[in-house]
């Protein structure tokens, strides 16, 4: 500090003596900087600092200023004293390195000691304020994922990923915050879809209730399968049940009633239907909903023309209608309002058009105008004259109308116009369309009694001949030692397989459970699911591998191998490693899986996701642990996005949840149990169904005999069937059973 003293005395005391008014303008800003860091105005002292050096860049220890008078020029030593105190360490030594690389400042013994000093101090200072700042990052990272996983703990995803945010926006490639950044925004991609599809259902069962609710029993019953397809819930299922069994209840009161059903509907519960309308268009009419209350009236008229209250109900609300439309008292002409009682459809070419099973058609509406309206009637067959009762109404005018024709069969076209005293005209088309019905044909009657016949005496003698030819064949249906690969056998386990499949976009899952308890026929059952589901988001590519009997030097050859001839369609001979070579290890399985994604990927819009199913996966407890680290890393680093697995195994569990195995908590664990009572009773008793007979005790028998285990269940029954066979006999009994099971 001495040094530096001395030398902005000196630098002072020239500036004093020789004065501005000849110095050079670099010298003036140079010796303002002088002056400013004497001050400890070090702000100050570089604005001047570099003012000087745009007017001259180069150091000197021996420097001409003005005259004679020479003096030591070093801006970018002095720059950096400014910038050390000021706590920006990194700015004073790259001013101090520039100074240094000019060269200059080595003939100058003092100078060059102030320059090593300070460098050392801005170097010790910089480490200082480096390790502070990286301990404030730590913790603001520590702190935010502290408050990102209570955050969390709460359901509050959203906010989790706000933490978050906080420890990345200062340390953008911290390993934890990525990692977790990730994980939640895997989880709120979940909770997003699961809040979707809970969404859909919700609307599909609203819209399937007011169906039912509307006697649309069969768009209520395809509506609401589609919501049992989505979620499993016992209400649902109850309300398709109930839409079922009421389509099945229409159907066979069509056939009750055939002839006159459509008149007989329509004046079913006729007083009480109309109570409540008017009941409706009242309530909507007080609470504001004019529309609302003139489309319950409407439907009052067409279930009973000339209605008052239904009239005095329409009159009231056309009247705000129009006051809202023109204002407290309408000024000049408007065209009439003209409105029908509208009863049509729209048919699958986009028309709206009502349909009729009577050729008597009458159709009626209402009209209102300042003025009486005069109403004009045609048709495809000329014009028709129709019916008019007016009533005025304060400023408007009530015109009500009905049109009575017989129609042709086929469509007729109405063509309404309404013309008021002011000439002002409104009109409108009403597309009507007459189905003779063919129950009054005796042709078609003859024809109902045939195929009614046929409907009851043909799956009677169907199933005669079904069951017959089975038994000749020796019809077996049960599977015992093989995985259950029809659908037709596939029981107990749908709903299992429904849960893997809404949780394996983002989800490794660990199927465990006893030998033969069904894991693997799970899997060949997920593997076609996986097929067949139509996600928004995702295609899934599924690959099964069986474990069983493979050695570990030949573990990423079997899985390579199992992909190639699984995905073989899809590949189209896209070149990949040769893996049945003895040297074909991880990293070849790295390659030909980026390979095999990355050409998946370039031909489909959506996120390719690859679904590893492993079985016999207690085989990777026998491998060198180096297996199972790389193994792992194929899901955690190299394909996270694109690539789950579903592994199953017996003993698998016991292993992978100790805190040493690779597969710590990796895996979503799912276990495979026996067989509930109900779906024991479902595998014992359909596929036989028709064909067998298997009374209560006979089930329950094999139940208590199997502990509901589906191979055991499969095995035991595979022996009745063969037996009843043998003894040309249908029905089992329970000494059967005894029997075979031991091993009689």
């Amino acid at each position: 500090m001495q040094h530096r003293r001395t030398i902005l005395l000196a630098a002072a005391a020239i500036i004093l003596i020789a004065g501005p008014a000849a110095a050079d303008p670099w010298y003036e800003y140079y010796a303002n900087a002088v002056q400013a860091l004497e001050q400890e105005d070090w702000t100050v002292a570089i604005q001047q600092l570099n003012a000087a050096l745009e007017k001259k860049g180069d150091s000197g220890a021996r420097v001409r200023s003005y005259g004679m008078n020479v003096v030591e020029y070093f801006p970018y030593l002095r720059l950096g004293v400014a910038y050390y105190h000021l706590g920006q360490f990194d700015a004073a030594l790259q001013a101090f390195e520039t100074e240094a690389r000019l060269g200059a400042i080595a003939e100058s013994e003092s100078a060059s000691a102030e320059l090593a000093e300070f460098r050392i101090r801005a170097e010790e200072a910089g480490l200082a304020q480096a390790a502070e700042q990286a301990h404030r990052i730590r913790t603001i990272v520590a702190d935010s994922l502290a408050e990102s996983a209570r955050l969390e703990g709460q359901g509050q995803i959203e906010a989790a990923i706000a933490a978050v945010d906080k420890a990345l926006a200062v340390a953008p490639d911290d390993a934890g915050a990525l990692a977790a950044m990730q994980g939640l925004r895997e989880k709120l991609a979940r909770q997003q879809r699961a809040q979707e599809l809970e969404r859909r259902v919700l609307q599909l069962v609203e819209r399937g209730r007011a169906l039912l609710d509307a006697g649309d029993y069969e768009g209520a019953s395809s509506i609401l399968s589609e919501a049992v397809y989505l979620r499993t819930d016992p209400d649902i299922e109850a309300l398709l049940d109930a839409a079922n069994s009421r389509l099945v209840d229409q159907g066979e009161e069509a056939k009750r009633l055939a002839e006159g059903l459509y008149a007989e509907r329509q004046a079913a519960d006729l007083e009480a239907r109309i109570e409540q309308l008017l009941d409706g268009a009242s309530s909507s009419f007080k609470a504001g909903a004019t529309e609302a209350s003139l489309a319950a009236a409407n439907q009052v008229l067409a279930l009973s023309p000339g209605n008052p209250a239904a009239l005095d109900q329409i009159a009231r609300a056309y009247d705000v209608i129009n006051r809202r439309l023109l204002g407290t008292r309408p000024g000049g002409n408007i065209p009439p309002a003209l409105r029908l009682v509208d009863l049509r459809e729209e048919n699958e070419e986009g028309q709206r058009v009502q349909i009729i099973r009577s050729p008597d058609f009458r159709l009626t509406g209402i009209v209102i105008d300042e003025s009486p309206v005069k109403i004009s009637v045609f048709s495809d067959d000329g014009d028709i004259a129709p019916i008019l009762n007016s009533e005025s109404l304060g400023d408007f005018t009530l015109t009500e109308f009905s049109v009575e024709t017989t129609l042709s069969p086929g469509p007729t076209s109405l063509w309404l116009m309404a013309s008021d005293a002011g000439g002002m005209n409104s009109g409108t088309e009403y597309l009507v369309l007459y189905v003779r019905p063919l129950l009054r044909e005796p042709w078609f009657q003859a024809l109902l009694l045939v195929a009614a016949g046929m409907v009851i005496v043909g799956p009677l003698w169907w199933n005669y001949r079904r069951r017959a030819e089975l038994r000749r064949r020796k019809f077996n249906p049960y599977v015992a030692g093989a995985p259950v690969m029809n659908d037709d056998m596939f029981f107990g386990r749908r709903q299992l397989v429904d849960r893997i499949l809404q949780t394996i976009h983002n989800n490794s899952l660990l199927l465990y459970g006893e030998r033969r308890i069904g894991k693997t026929s799970i899997q060949h059952q997920l593997k076609r699911r996986l097929l067949d589901v139509d996600d928004p988001y995702f295609v899934f590519h599924p690959v099964y591998s069986d474990l069983q009997g493979t050695p570990h030097e030949q573990f990423f050859g079997t899985i390579a191998r199992d992909f190639v001839e699984e995905l073989a369609p899809t590949l189209a001979g896209l070149a990949i490693t040769d893996s049945t070579s003895a040297n074909y290890d991880y990293r070849d399985l790295v390659g030909d899986l980026r390979t095999v994604i990355r050409y998946l990927q370039e031909r489909s819009s959506k996120t390719v996701k690859v679904v590893l199913l492993i079985d016999e996966v207690d085989e990777l407890n026998e491998y060198d642990p180096r297996i199972n680290q790389r193994l792992r890393s194929l899901f955690m680093k190299n394909f996270a996005e694109n690539l789950v697995a579903v592994v199953s195994g017996v003993e698998i569990k016991k292993r992978w949840e100790r805190e040493g195995s690779p597969w710590y908590n990796f895996f979503e664990e799912i276990e495979v149990r026996p067989f509930g009572e109900q779906d024991a009773r479902d595998l014992i008793r359909k596929p036989i169904e028709g064909i067998f007979r298997a009374d209560a005790d006979v089930v329950e028998r094999i139940i208590a005999l199997t502990g509901g285990r589906p191979y055991q269940i499969q095995k035991l029954c595979v022996a009745l069937v063969t037996r009843l066979h043998e003894g040309r006999r249908r029905k089992m009994t329970v000494a059967d059973v005894d029997a075979v099971a031991n091993g009689q």
